[in-house]
């Protein structure tokens, strides 16, 4: 197994040898090795390449590792900035925004990578699928694939290329037709590859390893969010719920452990020692501070290790019932303890201490010991507390979004009865007295961020209901209320054309300005 997944690497390799070839969606495999494509065992190797991609990401490495995931977490109203790879998508700086290039061509290219594989399947999929009905559900899986990218690159650039035809000998140098689809086209593709995913995927089965049928309902009813088309998001949540395998775990389960294959998961991206053993991440160390400075040493009484790039914000916290709202304990952590004494810490420091801000050490307070979240937290699977690499699961949808998304969709319908046991499903999970009253935009997003805050759904959530821009000005970054460092960028900074992220500038000089021009803000 291990020497297979070595080859399937390798082939991957080969399709990521320039922009071109990424944008093209090229891939040397297509021409080269067909017969991976002309069984239908062939085609479920490819199909594992095409999870082995996804697991490795934009990088050449973990997907969770860097830049990337910070950049999609962080930028919105309930997080603060402190460094790291790629912060100026996070506080919105004009000059590394403006230059189209690295997350933002990064990421592009991997979800490209990922349609023209998922191409490649279909079509040859295809091919097979009179003769050999099973490959429908290995089609199935691709057409997930290829549908999640587009709605992916859809919601982050608004403006993109689509291509549903692999590279072949016989049309490798045809000419391209460079132009951005039109949002109905877009819809139109990835509702029809959602569709055939529901049909076609085995019923009954819970994998949140692997795409399902539940998964491609969630995807679906995310995109019927985004048209607006509330009965759909209804009908598809609806179905999921249906699902006797899919409930709420307790909070203290949630995120606790190597493995969170549990009944609310949806999906993850599994680590090396989980999955396809290609892939660690350092998930916990954007969010973990550096508190050894102010603590003694590392330990796992304290996070593990830590870079403290990004935190949650004081706008975050204020939205929890700090006294009976039990995520407040369950997500964060606000306290560090004294675990060894050493030079230089104030006379009296014992072991146990709790740090708390004094004149000494309120210029460490963003770098050592602010509050941060513990959903990445991994004491499970690193060798030590000095080591970053966790092979911990990444939680990348679970069932608590579906409630949200159906309590949104009843409200937005007009059916307060259904909003309301909807909504009361992960609020009452969470220790809250049931909600009785009318269920409003507000209440859905306060309820969206302290359930789902730093999973990577905010920025989202938060363009889809044209509150971005506004929520951004008002509450990202935080207030530094110990030294005069500049917390408050975000603020300041997003423009109105930020709501989406500037075209890469190699793809646009490969592709043509004038037939496939940079968005609007980012021109130089």
């Amino acid at each position: 197994m291990k020497k297979l997944f070595t080859i399937i690497v390798a082939l991957f390799a080969l399709t990521a040898t320039s922009c071109t070839e990424q944008l093209m969606e090229e891939s040397e495999t297509s021409l080269t090795s067909v017969e991976l494509y002309s069984t239908p065992a062939g085609l479920e190797k490819a199909m594992i390449g095409l999870y082995v991609l996804e697991q490795r990401g934009p990088r050449d490495g973990a997907w969770w590792d860097g830049a990337e995931i910070l950049s999609i977490i962080g930028g919105t109203d309930i997080t603060v900035m402190n460094g790291g790879p790629a912060n100026g998508y996070r506080i919105y700086d004009k000059i590394e925004m403006q230059n189209g290039d690295g997350v933002a061509s990064t990421i592009w290219k991997y979800h490209y990578s990922v349609i023209g594989k998922a191409n490649e399947i279909i079509y040859y999929g295809e091919q097979l699928a009179e003769s050999n009905p099973e490959v429908k559900n290995t089609i199935a899986q691709a057409r997930y694939f290829r549908a999640h990218s587009y709605f992916w690159l859809f919601k982050k650039y608004d403006r993109i290329w689509l291509n549903t035809e692999p590279t072949t000998p016989e049309n490798v140098n045809q000419p391209r037709d460079y132009r951005p689809a039109t949002p109905e086209e877009i819809y139109a593709l990835v509702n029809s590859d959602l569709d055939y995913a529901i049909e076609n995927l085995d019923k009954g089965i819970r994998d949140p390893g692997k795409v399902t049928e539940a998964l491609a309902r969630h995807i679906k009813a995310n995109v019927a969010m985004w048209q607006e088309n509330w009965s759909e998001a209804i009908k598809q949540t609806e179905e999921i719920f249906k699902h006797t395998g899919y409930a709420l775990v307790p909070l203290d389960q949630l995120f606790s452990g190597a493995k969170l294959d549990h009944s609310e998961s949806l999906y993850i991206l599994r680590s090396a020692k989980g999955g396809y053993d290609v892939a660690t991440n350092r998930m916990q160390s954007h969010f973990i501070p550096w508190y050894d400075k102010v603590c003694g040493e590392r330990s796992f009484l304290n996070g593990g290790w830590g870079w403290g790039w990004m935190y949650p914000n004081a706008y975050l916290f204020g939205l929890y019932d700090q006294e009976h709202d039990q995520r407040y304990q369950q997500f964060y952590k606000t306290e560090y303890i004294v675990t060894k004494v050493v030079p230089g810490m104030p006379a009296g420091t014992k072991v146990g201490d709790v740090v708390k801000v004094t004149e000494e050490n309120k210029s460490l307070y963003y770098t050592a010991f602010h509050p941060t979240t513990t959903k990445f937290v991994d004491q499970w699977t690193v060798s030590s507390p000095d080591d970053g690499w966790s092979y911990k699961d990444f939680m990348v949808y679970r069932l608590a979004q579906t409630y949200l998304f159906a309590a949104e969709a009843y409200m937005r319908n007009g059916d307060n009865t259904n909003a309301l046991k909807y909504y009361n499903k992960t609020w009452t999970r969470a220790g809250n007295a049931p909600e009785t009253g009318t269920i409003t935009e507000q209440m859905i997003m306060d309820e969206q961020a302290r359930e789902l805050g730093l999973e990577g759904h905010r920025w989202f959530f938060l363009k889809r209901i044209g509150k971005l821009i506004s929520q951004v000005r008002q509450y990202a970054g935080e207030e530094n209320p110990y030294t005069a460092e500049n917390y408050l960028l975000p603020r300041t900074n997003i423009q109105e054309h930020n709501i989406r992220w500037p075209l890469p500038n190699s793809e646009l000089n490969i592709m043509g300005k004038e037939n496939f021009p940079q968005n609007p803000g980012y021109n130089p």
